[in-house]
């Protein structure tokens, strides 16, 4: 069967979800896992009588146990949060057709402060959390205007056209474009509206003319903010992936990733992109393991049913000026610094560089040894350089700090810039991940272990113990550790049933991330509200600073039409034993009205069968010849084609050899 949706959500629909009440909900779920198993799609949107009544909220209700999970009062909050949105984007932008876009949460295992590094092959080990992520309620504009509004009152709605933007690009290089514009436009005052922004001006820079249309928007984020689990990135990359989407231009996960990536330096950093990355690219019970090198990252499976991933949230980040300069110092000494001395050894020592490039070329083939030889090379680094040395021993190093650090170069001349103790963060870092995928990927492949729960223990224990590894370079090499954190991870290492703990994101505040067995979870959050939040006259748990995650899935639109087209897959999947849901399909197909189309429509229709079931059944010809009313099979499909997309391409149709004899 052929089929093109492009189902809209509307806002009236949204509305419906406030009439489910948590025990009509309670026992919805209960419907969908009551066989022992979840049923399918078809199972369970197009189950009963009098599904057409109910079809929005059920496929709904289906998609979020899909999202979160069967917990009843997860899925009761969700539905609330939808609602509220809902009504607040109606008051603020009308009603009408609406989207939604899903960006999790980022937690990372290990690879910290290592995705804006250049000089050395560096990976990250996160992964997107199921249970935490921020909500965008979208809808395009007309015209280029952009306006935004948080469910979060602290954050005051904004508005701004894309023309106060860049000029559209001219030099065909995006990203230089972009540096350009940066350079002669510094960071304004530090706002939340400034995120939206550098998706949608870069997005213009880089796709020109295409990018017209503007968006409103609600957002809602479960996402602590200055947390180290990337609520700044989600937003990021939710505006830019909605710029996108009214402007109908086509994107990829990792294309929209790099992309987020470059847009965030709008607001005056210079990180990497391992956030974006696991934003976009996040899968359910997987970590994912990000090579900078190469911008490539593959999956590696996670056990997750003995243990839990818990973020506890310290002090708010601060975002300000000065800490920006911080962030921005291990940025240029990471990114522009050391690649400048390490190129400097090639005529100041000849020696030493010849080693080096050895080493990195042992290190990408993954040759036993070349972590130790590179960190033994590292030694010979200066402990620290200033930015006048920098600009008389590397003037070219000098002119590209000044030119994408301005701030710092005219705030720190004489300041001393760590220099060895941030490369050794980097290259422990390294040695942790690779260790860490090591272990995990062993656990994934076939063995004859007859304890594999004790297999499975120990790999965690080790993991754990990379974990504590990691925030001691974390707070003793690269010094982004503050007293508050320390007495935080004090508490939480020394609880039963944690396997090893660290301080995640950018650092001087934020989240601390701990590995623990699921059944000491209630009792680490307990000791630390008595030991950590009670003293500060906090509540943990209810205002948001404890986290418990498990892998899930990346960027997403909530799109009822996945399940619709899921149900319609497995009605055409599953033989005479679908019958009984012939009517429901029909009735879904006769309600569903097809979007404008986004590009030009190529047929492609796939009789591939070998016609054995035909053969048993009498039929002596292929099926797409059988007559039917008079006319063979494929040429009711090609003409019911034509009658529903008008001009398309020639249609292609595969057929099995036994069908083309």
């Amino acid at each position: 069967m052929f089929l093109l949706l492009g189902i809209k959500l509307n806002t009236f629909d949204l509305k419906q979800l406030s009439a489910i009440t948590p025990s009509k909900l309670s026992a919805e779920v209960r419907e969908l896992t009551e066989a022992g198993a979840e049923l399918t799609a078809l199972e369970y949107v197009l189950g009963g009588s009098s599904f057409a009544q109910h079809l929005l909220p059920r496929s709904l209700i289906f998609l979020l146990h899909r999202m979160y999970g069967a917990n009843i009062e997860t899925l009761n909050g969700q539905l609330r949060r939808l609602t509220s949105m809902c009504a607040q984007f109606v008051k603020l932008y009308g009603d009408g057709p609406v989207s939604v876009l899903r960006a999790p949460a980022r937690i990372n295992i290990l690879g910290e402060h290592v995705d804006y590094v250049s000089y050395l092959p560096t990976a990250s080990l996160p992964f997107g959390s199921r249970e935490h992520d921020m909500l965008m309620l979208y809808r395009g504009s007309a015209i280029d205007r952009v306006r935004g509004a948080s469910a979060l009152k602290e954050y005051p709605p904004f508005s701004f056209t894309l023309t106060e933007g860049p000029p559209l690009g001219t030099s065909g290089n995006a990203e230089s474009d972009w540096l350009s514009y940066l350079y002669e436009h510094p960071a304004y005052a530090p706002d939340w509206s400034n995120y939206v922004k550098g998706a949608a001006f870069f997005a213009r820079i880089k796709c020109g003319a295409q990018v017209r249309r503007g968006f409103d928007f609600v957002v809602d984020s479960g996402i602590p903010a200055g947390g180290g689990a990337s609520s700044s990135s989600a937003l990021v990359v939710l505006a830019s992936a909605a710029v996108r989407d009214v402007n109908k231009l086509s994107y990829a996960p990792m294309g929209l990733a790099r992309d987020a990536a470059k847009a965030e330096w709008y607001v005056g950093t210079r990180g990497g992109a391992m956030d974006h990355i696991t934003i976009c690219l996040a899968k359910r019970d997987h970590a994912i393991l990000i090579s900078y090198l190469d911008q490539q990252a593959r999956h590696v499976a996670l056990p997750g049913q003995q243990f839990r991933w818990i973020t506890f949230f310290s002090q708010a980040a601060d975002k300000g000026r000065d800490v920006m300069i911080e962030y921005n110092e291990r940025a240029a000494v990471s990114r522009i610094v050391l690649p400048a001395v390490i190129e400097g050894w090639k005529t100041k020592k000849p020696e030493l560089y010849t080693e080096w490039l050895s080493a990195i070329r042992s290190l990408e083939i993954g040759a036993t040894g070349a972590l130790d030889e590179i960190e033994i090379l590292l030694q010979e680094l200066p402990r620290t350089l200033t930015l006048a040395e920098i600009g008389r021993d590397y003037p070219e190093a000098f002119a590209a700090c000044a030119r994408s650090f301005p701030i710092l170069v005219a705030e720190r001349a004489e300041h001393q810039l760590q220099v060895r103790s941030r490369a050794l963060h980097h290259i422990g870092e390294v040695r942790r991940v690779k260790t860490a995928a090591q272990v995990l990927e062993n656990l994934s492949r076939p063995h004859n272990s007859r304890d594999v729960e004790q297999e499975v223990d120990a790999a965690m224990r080790l993991l754990g113990t990379l974990l504590d590894q990691s925030h001691a370079s974390l707070r003793d090499l690269y010094e982004v550790s503050t007293p508050d954190v320390e007495r935080l991870i004090e508490i939480i290492r020394t609880s039963p049933g944690v396997y090893g703990a660290h301080l995640m994101g950018g650092g001087f505040g934020g989240n601390v991330l701990a590995l623990i067995t699921h059944e000491n979870v209630e009792s680490l959050i307990e000791r630390v509200q008595a030991e950590y939040y009670e003293p500060q006259n906090r509540q943990g748990i209810s205002e948001g600073s404890v986290m418990i995650s498990t892998p899930g899935d990346g960027l997403a639109p909530m799109n009822v039409e996945f399940v619709w087209r899921e149900a319609i897959e497995d009605f055409n999947s599953s033989g005479q034993e679908a019958t009984k849901y012939r009517a429901g399909v029909n009735a879904l197909l006769d309600i569903t009205s097809p979007d404008e189309l986004r590009e030009e429509v190529w047929p492609v229709i796939v009789a591939a069968g070998k016609g054995t079931r035909s053969l048993a059944s009498g039929l002596a010809i292929p099926k797409p010849l059988a007559a039917v009313l008079g006319t063979p099979a494929i040429l009711h499909i090609l003409r019911n084609v034509r009658t529903a997309f008008g001009q398309t391409r020639r249609p292609i149709v595969i057929v099995s050899p036994e069908t083309e004899a």
